[in-house]
């Protein structure tokens, strides 16, 4: 249907998807600059955050620059581009080996939706990796409120209230 109707918002979309495919700097900033000419505010952030994310020659505070402007830009839109935004910032940040930073992401995204399984995993990581495990167990009690007793969660939380002293709790 997209292709018999061949609508320019599709037809962005498409290049997004093969952005996404195979990565060509040239090809998302020549894309960018058609999406912003139409005004079509997804296509700039799905181009942005492929862009920051998948352009090898940038820096971390390059990255971090373009996620930042792409996170202003997605405040308008829609819910989902927003947090798409917000959780390749917080990708970003834990990869450069700040937790701390990218826990608040991580937080403000489960805020939103408390079902977001990538940002409760990339949460829990960072938790893990400060050392706080009596947070991450908090954290996993909520979660498995939420979601039931599923068994990743049952071990997480077990594997935190052990790293955080209380051995009955993970008995």
């Amino acid at each position: 249907l997209t292709e018999n109707l061949n609508l320019p918002h599709f037809r962005l979309a498409k290049r997004v998807a093969q952005l996404v495919r195979a990565f060509d700097a040239k090809e998302a900033a020549t894309l960018l600059l058609e999406a912003e000419t139409a005004e079509n505010l997804e296509v700039i952030v799905a181009t942005r955050v492929l862009q920051a994310t998948l352009d090898t020659s940038l820096t971390d505070t390059k990255r971090l620059q373009i996620l930042e402007d792409a996170r202003s830009r997605a405040a308008s839109g829609r819910d989902g581009i927003l947090k798409s935004v917000q959780l390749a910032i917080g990708q970003l940040l834990d990869r450069a080996g700040q937790p701390q930073r990218a826990e608040i992401w991580y937080r403000e995204i489960l805020d939103a939706d408390a079902l977001d399984t990538v940002a409760q995993h990339g949460l829990i990581d960072c938790l893990w990796r400060q050392g706080k495990w009596g947070d991450a167990a908090i954290f996993l009690r909520k979660q498995l409120a939420l979601k039931g007793e599923l068994p990743g969660l049952t071990f997480a939380l077990g594997k935190s209230q052990f790293e955080a002293g209380d051995l009955s709790g993970t008995v």
